[in-house]
């Protein structure tokens, strides 16, 4: 929101903790769960006695590094956190293979102490190339729920993100419009006379029913005085977060849903308090990608994509048949009129979420996208 960059941890320019260099901020080794001061220790070492103080490659990092201090765990979690992106293999390939560097690694290791020189050693040109396991990347809701591990909130991304369009049809606003949603139903209320006398019989009277889209960031259940059971929430979309009060009769129909990290949508009655801070108490939860599924068609705005990318749309689509209706629109300014073209050889498809990360994964969005309910 300030306009403030800050780069994702990495073995080649994060240090313990978190450092600003020009107008960047790098994010700290040390704030990465299970990665502990010796074993960053040693990677800031390992990395001052590399050519130009950088690890060229992961061979190099295996190599240099003092594999001693650094477990299976700090790996994997370096991993899931992103420190390793950007020398060829993909994280989920870096996390099948990783012991296989550690293998090479102690064997150099071992040679060295006993003073024995390997094949390599002895041919310049022949440095051992680990071979990379070819396994499928990981998705971006997966890659995204590793980072929220290790790191304790999403920062390269966002699992919404590219997402919130295809909610609109359904959801009251954003978190961040919550409280003026309340203020607005208030004024409202005053001005058609409504009593705003609290009535005991009725608790909910008069007030704001509204549905949001996002996740469940946190939820925390506790018995009550009557043996039932409840829960008090987080949720979170693009703009903020938002408590959230799950009563014994809606905890006991919701339970399994609150554990879902799926995107949401959220209803329930709005309270906004004197200060502005919103609340919504739940009375029905549902994952997005279900709703999703009841709807009638989707249509694609062409005029977003280039020319070049839509046989690649057309194979995305053909390979989850469904019954959902598509069609595709797209404006002609020549003529100023825009045209909709029905998918004739195209049955329909079948929206989940394994489609629109697959969406998102080719053309980096997903806002091309329109639903209707």
């Amino acid at each position: 929101k300030r306009g403030l960059v800050v780069q994702p941890p990495h073995i080649n320019h994060s240090e313990y903790l978190f450092t600003v260099k020009g107008d960047e901020i790098y994010f700290g080794l040390g704030a990465i769960k299970g990665v502990g001061e010796s074993a960053i220790g040693a990677i800031v070492e390992a990395r001052d006695k590399a050519p130009n103080k950088k690890f060229s490659s992961l061979e190099e990092f295996f190599e240099l590094v003092d594999t001693r201090k650094i477990n299976k765990k700090v790996i994997e979690c370096l991993t899931k956190a992103g420190a390793f992106d950007g020398f060829g293999p993909h994280r989920a390939q870096i996390m099948a293979g990783y012991p296989k560097f550690l293998d090479r690694a102690e064997g150099v290791r071992k040679d060295s102490e006993v003073g024995q020189s390997s094949l390599f050693d002895l041919g310049g040109d022949m440095e051992a190339k680990v071979e990379m396991p070819d396994v499928k990347p990981w998705s971006r809701t997966i890659s995204l729920a590793n980072e929220k591990e290790v790191l304790g909130f999403y920062l390269s991304d966002h699992p919404l993100k590219g997402f919130e369009n295809l909610a609109s049809i359904w959801v009251s606003g954003t978190v961040a419009d919550l409280p003026r949603i309340g203020k607005e139903h208030a004024e409202k209320t005053v001005k058609d006379d409504t009593p705003k006398r609290y009535d005991p019989r009725n608790r909910d009277a008069g007030k704001k029913r509204v549905i949001v889209a996002g996740l469940i960031a946190e939820c925390r259940d506790l018995i009550t005085k009557k043996g039932t059971r409840m829960a008090f929430a987080k949720v979170e979309d693009l703009t903020g977060s938002c408590e959230l009060i799950v009563f014994p009769d809606a905890f006991a129909k919701f339970e399994m849903i609150l554990k879902d990290e799926r995107p949401l949508l959220i209803a329930g009655l709005l309270e906004v308090s004197e200060e502005g801070v919103p609340k919504i108490i739940v009375d029905n939860l549902s994952p997005l990608e279900d709703i999703l599924k009841k709807t009638k068609k989707m249509t694609f705005r062409l005029d977003t994509l280039a020319p070049d990318q839509y046989e690649k749309l057309y194979t995305v689509l053909a390979a989850s048949p469904g019954p959902t209706k598509v069609d595709f629109r797209v404006f002609l300014p020549d003529l100023n009129q825009e045209v909709l073209m029905e998918a004739e050889d195209l049955g329909g498809v079948m929206i989940s979420n394994e489609l629109l990360e697959n969406i998102h994964s080719h053309f980096g969005t997903t806002s091309f996208i329109e639903v209707n309910s």
